[in-house]
C-alpha cells in the first residue's frame, strides 16, 4: 500500500557527516530518490564559511533556501530564494562567513560531480527567483469556485520532472484525487492540512504516485509551498 510519507527539517535523527575532497565538513539528509529517473531530494546544511569550489554537475539541479544566506560566486541569496542550475553549469557556492545555510537539494537525475579550475565560467547560467516576491502568479480556476496561485519554476526537457510553487488561500481544501506521477511538497509558509495531519515550514510531504489523497490550507492562514514531481502535472479525481 502507498502511503504518504513527511520529513521534517529540524528532526535531529538522518543527518550524515560529508567530508568532500579538500577536507571541508557539511550535513546532508537524504529524502527522496525516485525508481523513474534517479531524480533525488535531499536537504543539506552548510556551516557559515564553507563553500565548494567551482565545479560542474552531471545532472541539473535547484537548491531551495530554507535558512541562512546562500554566496553564489559573488553574489548572496536568503530564504525563499531558488536556484536552478541547468546541466552543465558551472559555478561555486556556499555559505556566507556569518551564517549557517541550510537548503532543499533538488536535482532531476542521480548526483555527479566534478571539480573545474578556479574562475572558470560556462555560458550556462543560473535561474534565480525569490519566492517570497512573486508578482507574475498564474491564476488556476479550482473546484467549487475557488482558486488558488501558481508559478512554473522548472519544466525539464530530458526527463519531464517539474517545480512549480504554488499558494493556496486559507480555507481551500483539494478534494480526493490521484497523480500518476511521485511528487512531493515542502512547506515554506502557513501550513498544510493532509489526511495524515497538519504540518507547517519546514516539513517536506512525498506521494508516492498512485496514492489517493486529499490536501489543502487550513482555516487560520493560506499555505505557500514548492511543489516538485517526477513527471509533467497530471490529476484525476476518483469515483466516490
Amino acid at each position: 500500500m502507498v502511503k504518504e510519507q513527511i520529513f521534517v527539517n529540524d528532526n535531529p535523527t538522518g543527518w550524515n557527516k560529508i567530508e568532500d575532497e579538500f577536507g571541508n565538513v557539511f550535513d546532508d539528509k537524504h529524502l527522496v530518490t525516485d525508481d523513474l529517473h534517479g531524480m533525488e531530494v535531499n536537504l543539506t546544511h552548510y556551516p557559515k564559511g564553507f563553500y565548494k569550489k567551482s565545479h560542474i554537475h552531471t545532472m541539473a539541479h535547484g537548491m531551495l533556501i530554507l535558512s541562512g544566506k546562500c554566496r553564489l560566486e559573488n553574489d548572496v541569496y536568503g530564504p525563499g530564494t531558488f536556484i536552478w542550475m541547468p546541466e552543465g553549469y558551472i559555478g561555486g557556492h556556499g555559505a556566507t562567513e556569518d551564517s549557517d545555510l541550510t537548503f532543499v537539494f533538488i536535482a532531476n537525475k542521480p548526483f555527479g560531480l566534478s571539480y573545474v579550475e578556479d574562475g572558470s565560467v560556462g555560458e550556462i547560467k543560473a535561474e534565480i527567483c525569490n519566492l517570497y516576491e512573486i508578482n507574475d502568479w498564474t491564476t488556476i480556476e479550482a473546484e467549487n469556485g475557488w482558486s488558488f496561485l501558481d508559478k512554473s519554476l522548472v519544466a525539464d526537457e530530458e526527463t519531464g520532472m517539474i517545480v512549480n510553487v504554488t499558494k493556496y488561500p486559507k480555507g481551500y481544501y483539494k478534494p480526493r484525487h490521484v497523480h500518476p506521477m511521485s511528487h512531493g511538497m515542502m512547506i515554506l509558509e502557513g501550513k498544510m492540512k493532509t489526511e495524515t495531519g497538519i504540518y507547517g515550514p519546514g516539513n517536506f510531504i512525498w506521494d508516492p504516485a498512485g496514492l489517493i489523497t486529499s490536501h489543502g490550507a487550513t482555516d487560520e492562514c493560506d499555505v505557500l509551498y514548492v511543489f516538485v514531481a517526477t513527471q509533467p502535472f497530471q490529476i484525476s479525481y476518483p469515483e466516490k
